[in-house]
């Protein structure tokens, strides 16, 4: 069975004279040049006892450097561990230690805080070449994990108990995608992919695998550019990016402050996101602003990755206001309905969404019960796993999102979906963005807040004008108690919105 690591192998062989990366700092290697230092790193790595079955963290800012980390990784057949190079040192430290890492790739301006945070550390190997630390930890001869399949890479979420929890992916699963991906959207060695999500966000590994399968060159980004839509706009046009995959919210951000118009983007082709609800009036926008690309809303969770796709049309109908569907499985999974059982998907249903094949995780990390909550299996011992996302079944067959089981409230007896606020909202010309929680007040009653962005700060909508709007859409047990507007909406490292942030600025 491949390896991810083959994948740059060979097109280090097929282009090796093509550019590989080009990092923030405007570093670019050549297939061969990445080859090359990955191939330095692996001996690194190996003199110092790592080898098969070992976990490696990754803690670099986005750049060169994190790549031949990855891929040097990768090639000595240990699973990489990304962290957020943004994070708390602590929350870092809680990650390394959960997955018992062997060792740690970390670069200089990390290493002070991390090592006051992570008092795990054996021995610190400086690799001056790369700007780099090797760090060996106590966890250096934790035992293998059993896995189906050779584990690739560990992504760790969020976790409903407020701490990380790690999703566990072999190289299986993300090779169905990338090759699902090639099969769906053929791209090439004249490409120019965009790498815009951070490497612990999943959205990276079709940005990083499938450009570099492709012989593509592949444009790296890091926070400070992807936090800056204008700076975001001209690098597009200034690499030429042919490929691009993002969430709603930075493709938004772009359309509204990019100043596409002083940028040449005629090289997009194609335009991906994925993550979240796109609203379709700035969908509209943006495709009318970038006509010679071709959209697709792609959906799936960390634990499958991308599971179901859907066509965006190149002419959005002016009276078209409901957001596009998810659209229908990819050809190496299947997607069906849980309500207690297994229910074929037929227009007119709903339920929970659950997926099973070549890309479902094998679990989750030291969370035993978790992944038996979340994956199950069949009478025919086929492994499923249970979303956590709301769908229904339109008239084509496509499965439309329609909310989260754990964003859903009870109020006075009724059952609210926040995300049902949230694309109710999105519908009002003058918002570019919602935001719903739910807290409970003083006397324990349930108070739904809506936060909101507009397009015209100066002129805000009032309450009484936004409950009636929104009563065109939602019945009047839905409406939001109290409306509060931002100038943005804050964002996690992975460009979604930041609940708990939210959450924090409410006053209950």
């Amino acid at each position: 069975m491949q390896r991810l690591h083959e994948i740059l192998a060979n097109s280090a062989e097929r282009f090796p004279a093509n550019s590989a990366i080009t990092d923030p700092n405007g570093l670019e290697l050549t297939y061969a040049e990445l080859a090359d230092s990955c191939t330095n790193l692996c001996i690194h790595l190996k003199n110092h006892g790592l080898a098969k079955g070992r976990r490696i963290g990754i803690l670099i800012p986005k750049s060169a450097e994190s790549v031949i980390a990855i891929l040097s990784t990768l090639s000595i057949e240990s699973a990489y561990i990304p962290s957020d190079a943004e994070a708390p040192a602590s929350r870092n430290a809680f990650i390394f230690e959960d997955c018992q890492a062997s060792a740690i790739l970390i670069s200089d301006a990390l290493l002070a805080p991390f090592q006051e945070a992570f008092p795990h550390i054996t021995k610190q190997i400086p690799l001056e070449e790369l700007s780099l630390h090797l760090l060996l930890c106590e966890y250096e001869n934790a035992p293998d994990l059993t896995v189906p399949d050779d584990l690739a890479y560990m992504l760790y979420t969020s976790g409903s108990t407020g701490k990380p929890k790690g999703v566990l992916i072999t190289h299986q699963n993300a090779l169905s995608f990338v090759d699902w991906c090639l099969e769906c959207f053929p791209t090439n060695e004249t490409d120019v992919f965009s790498s815009i999500a951070p490497f612990h966000f999943d959205l990276s590994i079709y940005d990083l695998f499938v450009g570099l399968k492709s012989g593509a060159s592949i444009v790296l980004f890091d926070q400070k550019a992807s936090k800056n839509p204008l700076l975001l706009s001209s690098l597009i046009g200034e690499h030429k990016i042919s490929v691009l995959y993002a969430t709603p919210t930075l493709l938004r951000l772009i359309r509204s402050y990019g100043r596409i118009e002083r940028y040449d983007h005629s090289a997009l082709r194609i335009v991906h996101f994925a993550g979240e609800v796109f609203p379709v009036a700035p969908l509209r926008e943006l495709k009318e602003q970038w006509p010679q690309a071709k959209f697709f809303n792609l959906y799936g969770p960390t634990e499958t990755n991308v599971v179901t796709w859907h066509p965006i049309p190149d002419q959005i109908a002016p009276d078209q206001l409901e957001p596009f569907p998810i659209g229908k499985s990819c050809t190496h999974v299947q997607c069906k309905l849980w309500e207690d059982e297994i229910i074929e998907p037929h227009p007119g249903l709903s339920g929970e969404l659950i997926v099973a094949g070549l890309s479902v995780a094998a679990g989750y990390l030291n969370l035993p019960d978790r992944t038996a909550q979340s994956f199950f299996q069949d009478s025919e011992g086929q492994t499923w796993y249970k979303t956590g996302d709301l769908v229904q079944v339109n008239e084509a067959g496509d499965f439309v999102y329609s909310g989260r089981r754990d964003r859903m409230v009870k109020r006075r007896g009724y059952r609210i979906e926040l995300g049902e606020i949230e694309a109710a909202l999105s519908r009002h010309s003058a918002i570019v963005e919602a935001g719903a929680i739910s807290l409970l007040n003083a006397s324990e009653e349930v108070v739904v807040y809506a936060y909101l962005s507009t397009t015209n700060p100066k002129e805000l909508p009032n309450g009484q004008e936004l409950k009636a709007f929104c009563l065109n859409y939602l019945p009047i047990y839905m409406l939001p108690d109290k409306f509060l507007f931002l100038e943005a909406l804050p964002k996690t490292s992975t460009h979604k919105i930041d609940y708990q942030a939210l959450k924090k600025m409410a006053d209950v």
